[in-house]
């Protein structure tokens, strides 16, 4: 067989197979999956199975990405609503204020609104 047992402060680490030699191997079933790993191709009721998992293996991670990316999509529009009712949630009490005749000074204090924008929401009142 061509195989390199090896190990890692004497536990076992894996088995390393040189695929490349596959036309070598005299058990069929190990030929045949040595040959899948070096040219991809399967063979055999057990290769196809492997190739069958990967195949599979291969959408789930495509449709894990997809969703993540969506979910990621899907938290920054909501980020983004959140700002902006926020932000119009702000205006909205500035106005309120505007029309209890509260000076404009408090009321850029009280909203965090820089002097100017109260001014522009006065102007627009």
């Amino acid at each position: 067989m061509n195989a390199i047992s090896a190990s890692v402060w004497g536990h076992p680490a894996g088995i390393c197979f040189r695929a490349s030699a596959y036309e070598q191997e005299n058990d069929p079933e190990l030929r045949d999956f040595l040959s899948f790993v070096r040219n991809n191709t399967a063979e055999s009721d057990f290769t196809r199975g492997i190739a069958n998992m990967v195949q599979t293996k291969k959408f789930e991670q495509t449709f894990i990405n997809e969703y993540l990316a969506w979910k990621l999509h899907d938290k920054d529009v909501e980020l983004r609503g959140k700002k902006a009712g926020l932000a119009e949630g702000v205006r909205m009490t500035a106005r309120n204020m505007l029309a209890d005749k509260i000076p404009l000074e408090k009321i850029a204090r009280y909203t965090g609104l820089s002097l100017p924008e109260v001014e522009n929401l006065a102007a627009r009142q």
